[in-house]
């Protein structure tokens, strides 16, 4: 059941370009952008930006045994969590043939812990992990309807929130929080979660807010962190100003889907359902050390995982691929689904590109290729509607 933003009205007043994400018939919208992509982008490298997030659901698990029982169920090792540490892990949860039913990731809160996943994955998981629960005191609850998520991104976000606060529940300042940590504060009186990434080259906070709050989190953000001379959607006025205001330094934009893609692109971050899916085994996803642990006890599909890294390799995997950049507009670019081929042979797909201004507007891509082509180095033609564009496979994910 498609659950739409509780800030939907308040961002198409702001001229927000919406568009399906995921099945059209699913029903969950996604804002793209806000008009200018070349403006949301430098301000998440160099500001602020404050994007929406309805992509995402929530799941709610409660109870003295849910540390151990997650312990028990999810890949990656969660004994941080005990006695209520305020951080988090991405985990991968699978299914008994060792595939991925949901990438995840477990949020500490003081007296709770809240699954952050994909909204299309909600229902597989819930149903799938509550057949594992028997005994254990331990409830799982769908609370997407109760809770929204959004992210605040950039180097001034540090700047912002200290400013909205108003109150610490639980945890650190979120301002001293490190990467992977999160705490419980409010924000216009409303209850907030935070945790914090450092996966993207700037600070990254997810923000989980209750949902009945998130228009009056959403606009005291924007009203603290939007300079005086800033319109509603981030487009500033013309000439000097003599604004004071903390928002002339921190310099807060909305954003869409499209500034965060090029961003987490050229992080190397693959996503669910468009890199890799439930048909993927955690060894072909490029990032199983980051999302397994290989010294825990046992998991669900524990065995499959452990015998393909200890006594063989995938037969995929994905893989960072760097291409010249464009010469002009009609000159080849890559796109999701592109084949990739070496030596006259296809050996996968593009799952995700784009023109990186990071790299002087090289194409960076994602790619699922076979594993015989997987080596760091190796010459690639990428397949696209208006000729090859050639390209190298990197030493990691990452681009930048």
């Amino acid at each position: 059941m498609a659950i739409p933003s509780p800030v939907r009205s308040e961002l198409l007043r702001r001229q927000a370009d919406v568009a399906p994400y995921g099945p059209p018939d699913a029903g969950v919208e996604l804002v793209q952008g806000f008009g200018v992509l070349e403006f949301e982008y430098a301000a998440l490298r160099s500001n602020c930006v404050l994007i929406d997030q309805p992509s995402r659901g929530t799941v709610e698990i409660s109870g003295s045994d849910r540390v151990d029982f997650l312990n028990r169920m999810l890949t990656q090792e969660l004994k941080l969590l005990e006695g209520g540490g305020l951080v988090s892990r991405e985990s991968f949860w699978l299914n008994r043939k060792g595939r991925i039913d949901a990438d995840v990731r477990v949020i500490g809160a003081s007296d709770s812990l809240f699954i952050d996943l994909d909204t299309h994955s909600r229902e597989t998981f819930i149903t799938t992990l509550d057949a594992f629960l028997f005994t254990e005191d331990a409830e799982m609850k769908d609370v997407s309807n109760d809770w929204h998520r959004m992210s605040l991104i950039g180097p001034t976000s540090v700047d912002l929130l200290p400013l909205a606060v108003e109150e610490v529940v639980a945890g650190n300042v979120p301002q001293d929080l490190g990467d992977r940590e999160s705490c419980e504060v409010k924000i216009a009186g409303v209850r907030v979660v935070i945790d914090r990434l450092e996966r993207l080259g700037v600070p990254e906070f997810g923000l989980l807010i209750e949902a009945a709050g998130a228009e009056a989190v959403f606009t005291k953000l924007c009203e603290i962190g939007m300079p005086g001379n800033q319109d509603e959607i981030g487009e500033e006025g013309a000439g000097f100003s003599d604004d004071t205001s903390p928002g002339a330094s921190i310099r807060l934009r909305l954003a869409g889907w499209h500034a965060f893609n090029i961003a987490r692109i050229e992080a190397g971050i693959p996503l669910f359902f468009l890199d890799f899916g439930p048909d993927s085994l955690p060894g072909e996803t490029g990032v199983i050390e980051e999302r397994v642990s290989f010294t825990k006890g046992c998991y669900l599909g524990q065995e499959i995982v452990a015998r393909m890294h200890s006594l063989g390799h995938p037969k995929q995997i994905i893989r960072a691929i760097k291409c010249a950049a464009p010469t002009d507009e009609n000159a080849p670019e890559p796109v999701t689904g592109s084949p990739v081929i070496v030596e006259g042979k296809e050996v996968g797909a593009v799952s995700s590109a784009t023109l990186s201004p990071m790299l002087g507007g090289e194409s960076a891509c994602l790619a699922i290729i076979k594993w015989d082509s997987h080596e760091a180095g190796t010459e690639v033609v990428i397949a696209t509607q208006s000729g090859e564009a050639k390209g190298v496979v990197q030493e990691s994910l990452r681009f930048v």
